[in-house]
């Protein structure tokens, strides 16, 4: 008989479990050479299938955000995602269906977690967040040269201050050295920008709703916010009906996809093609989601 004849009982059969890939073999009992180089192949190519399969699996990445509304680049309160997520969660879901090697999960929390949680590698990315000098110790920007590459952002967001209508800082604006305490939520980048340039910050509120409640009791001066939370707001609760937005804007800044360092380090070259990917899909798509979200 030749070596890989079906043998027909049992005690002539060796049933080998492969410790790879769970398949069983059935090999024949025959000593010498062969046997054993013919079960070193067997296992050779179930190492191949194994290693082949692992990188044809899509690698999870986890992005967090807030857990607070910022129409309408993201909707909904908790950690729910909605159906209707909002502009940016749409954009990042073209990215992860044109890169068929990555599959995104989204997670939402506070947005001061958010950054504690890059920082130690909880989460591979977060969004969206302004360029900041001290954020480069928890997280990377897109880089192009020794500059942050805004062409390759998720999102542009606005900065104004908000006071109580009448208040003397409407007519003077941004550049006429509003006075008093400005409420900031926690975390933001902004709040380093104001304290460079003299302004007396409260950020102990976690959310711009917070914010504005506090601008109502007079526990606050102003209010710093980006409009698209702040406007909405404003116009469903008419109990705030009398605080108005200070033009012209603080700032107007890109906003990026922040990886973790942790992550950029084993997956630089993903990193990039992410962000290469997303100025791509929001420069084809922006317009007609924006309309959708109008």
């Amino acid at each position: 008989m030749g070596m890989l004849e079906v043998l027909v009982t049992l005690n002539e059969v060796v049933r080998q479990k492969d410790i790879f890939t769970g398949i069983k073999i059935f090999l024949p009992v025959k000593k010498g050479k062969r046997l054993m180089k013919y079960i070193l192949h067997i296992n050779l190519i179930a190492i191949f299938i194994t290693v082949a399969s692992a990188y044809a699996q899509p690698f999870k990445l986890t992005m967090a955000y807030e857990d607070t509304a910022l129409p309408p680049f993201y909707l909904g309160e908790g950690k729910e995602v909605p159906a209707k997520p909002g502009i940016a969660i749409e954009l990042l879901k073209q990215v992860d269906e044109h890169i068929h090697e990555i599959t995104i999960n989204f997670r939402r929390i506070p947005w001061d977690r958010c950054q504690k949680e890059l920082k130690e590698g909880l989460v591979d990315a977060i969004f969206p967040g302004s360029f900041n000098v001290s954020r480069m110790k928890i997280g990377v920007y897109p880089f192009n040269n020794s500059e942050p590459d805004g062409v390759r952002c998720l999102v542009f967001l606005s900065y104004y201050f908000y006071v109580i209508e009448g208040d003397p800082s409407t007519l003077d604006g941004y550049q006429g050295g509003l006075k008093g305490t400005i409420g900031i939520p926690t975390g933001y980048s902004i709040i380093r920008d104001l304290k460079r340039d003299g302004f007396e910050v409260d950020d102990t509120a976690q959310t711009t709703l917070q914010n504005l409640i506090k601008l109502k009791a007079g526990n606050v001066r102003a209010v710093a916010a980006q409009d698209v939370t702040a406007d909405p707001i404003i116009k469903s609760n008419p109990a705030l009906k009398d605080i108005v937005k200070i033009f012209p804007a603080i700032n107007t800044k890109p906003n990026y996809l922040i990886f973790s360092r942790q992550f950029y380090t084993e997956h630089p070259g993903l990193a990039k093609r992410i962000w290469s990917e997303l100025k791509s899909v929001r420069e084809e798509n922006f317009e007609a989601l924006s309309l959708k979200y109008m």
